[in-house]
């Protein structure tokens, strides 16, 4: 249940707001969202609360060097959290048309959350 709150909390921090696990799938989270300072600062601060119930050797995101070692450190906890509950985010580009400048595609990165295939 605990382990159940962590996760809703996490998608609070983004602005997505969940009341259970069930809610996860299907959500879309912006990529750039992840990125940002507050978020990766926030993360880090449940990294003690996260140990308690992920063994940080199986877990890249719980090391102490995960900052300075990932290149984007709040996507890869979501990434790892979300699959250790059975979860996956799926990588997703949205074009949003050209630029009239300069011809440059103008495109949307996000995340779609959802249950593994069974096979």
């Amino acid at each position: 249940m605990e382990k159940e709150k962590i996760l809703i909390h996490m998608f609070s921090l983004i602005n997505v707001n969940v009341s259970g696990i069930q809610q996860i799938e299907g959500i879309k989270i912006d990529r750039d969202k992840l990125k940002e300072d507050s978020v990766i600062e926030n993360y880090k601060n449940l990294i003690p609360k996260l140990k308690k119930f992920y063994n940080s050797s199986m877990f890249n995101c719980l090391h102490k060097n995960s900052l300075d070692k990932q290149k984007q450190p709040a996507v890869c906890m979501l990434r790892q959290i979300l699959k250790a509950n059975d979860f996956q985010m799926v990588p997703k580009i949205a074009s949003l048309g050209y630029e009239k400048s300069n011809g440059k595609k103008i495109v949307n990165r996000y995340y779609l959350i959802k249950k593994p295939d069974s096979h």
